[in-house]
């Protein structure tokens, strides 16, 4: 019998996604900021500054969409000139945030992330 844990299968989660053409990273950060899983060179980043930051620009992300009548956000992108940064939450549960290199087609990424996100609601419906 295999007994696949809650942890594998967010990792294979992320690990799908790298497969996608200019996505160079994923993370999966709770609301809180802690990370759950990653896909992330580690040695590079902080990965308690990299939740608590994501953590952050999403509550804003929220607060300023509801300030201004928008509703809920659905994604958070930022496009810098390395790349682009994107966010999406996952249901109430967690964000789900992805780092691609520059040039690469957004709305091919958020198309993948909405499947990602499902599978991961999915997973986390067994918590």
């Amino acid at each position: 019998m295999i007994i696949i844990t809650i942890s594998e299968s967010l990792q294979t989660v992320l690990h799908d996604l790298g497969y996608m053409h200019g996505i160079q990273a994923s993370a999966l950060v709770s609301n809180d900021g802690l990370m759950m899983e990653s896909n992330i060179n580690t040695h590079s980043v902080d990965t308690k500054t990299f939740g608590a930051v994501i953590a952050m620009l999403t509550r804003s992300a929220i607060h300023t969409a509801k300030e201004l009548n928008k509703g809920d956000i659905e994604y958070l992108v930022l496009f810098t000139k390395k790349g682009q940064i994107i966010l999406k939450k996952v249901a109430s549960l967690a964000i789900l945030t992805v780092l691609t290199e520059t040039g690469t087609d957004v709305s091919l990424i958020i198309v993948e992330m909405k499947r990602a996100s499902e599978e991961i609601k999915n997973i986390l419906a067994h918590l």
